[in-house]
């Protein structure tokens, strides 16, 4: 090919080959397989075995804990994930532990290894317990307030305003720190004001008077929680 092509081209100075064709292999010394490997220092038996016996203390771990370890933190804050579900039974048992237990798995976040199930059933419990905590003094106060109203008895007046007023400031102390809890207040206050006319009715019963309790709650909840409003006696 390449002599056709200087035969075809006048004047051309170059010499012409049969072939073109590429370096022999031979031309540049060849290096044995163990020559062209990077150098690595030879591992001693006992950090060989320091890495066997380190995987062999991680069997059983979750994958986090197995993480861990190799990042260097200390096997002993790394519980097998066997003994950890297993303690998850001191829930029934003995729940200050429980607490304990979770509240150190969440500091060292460690999430994998929490008791998910029994945390959020106790975190929906701290909630309904706030609002069940303010529905009780709505509905104390609403009694008092009917007794205040409905009654015709004159002693026990100082100690109902007396009552009244403690409840308020604890109502106002539990939404001073928990503000959500206002979302709920209309809410909670219907459901206090029912069982509030049903039990101011009785207890006035009890004592032998005959009161007539509205059916419809005549307090807003600014007025249940007004510390200067207290209702007059309506024969």
């Amino acid at each position: 090919m390449w002599s056709a092509w200087a035969a075809a081209t006048p004047g051309s100075t170059l010499a012409p080959t049969t072939a073109w064709s590429r370096p022999p292999l031979t031309s540049r010394p060849l290096k044995s397989a163990k020559a062209n490997a990077s150098p690595c220092p030879r591992r001693s038996p006992s950090f060989e075995q320091g890495w066997i016996d380190r995987d062999s203390r991680c069997a059983g771990r979750s994958l986090e804990a197995w993480y861990a370890w190799h990042m260097g933190n200390p096997l002993e804050t790394l519980p097998m994930t066997e003994n950890v579900i297993n303690h998850r039974d001191i829930y029934d048992t003995d729940f200050l532990s429980w607490i304990d237990q979770q509240t150190r798995l969440l500091r060292t976040r460690r999430f994998a290894e929490l008791d998910c199930t029994h945390l959020i059933e106790e975190l929906e419990d701290m909630g309904r317990e706030q609002k069940v905590a303010l529905q009780s003094l709505l509905r104390q106060i609403l009694i008092h307030l009917l007794k205040l109203q409905c009654s015709p008895a004159v002693e026990p007046r100082t100690h109902w305003i007396e009552e009244v007023a403690e409840w308020r400031d604890q109502a106002q102390t539990r939404l001073d720190a928990t503000p959500s809890l206002k979302h709920y207040l209309n809410e909670l206050f219907d459901k206090a004001w029912l069982q509030a006319r049903r039990s101011a009715t009785k207890s006035l019963q009890a004592h032998g008077e005959s009161v007539c309790i509205p059916l419809v709650c005549p307090y807003t909840v600014t007025q249940t929680l007004d510390h200067e409003f207290f209702p007059q006696h309506h024969p």
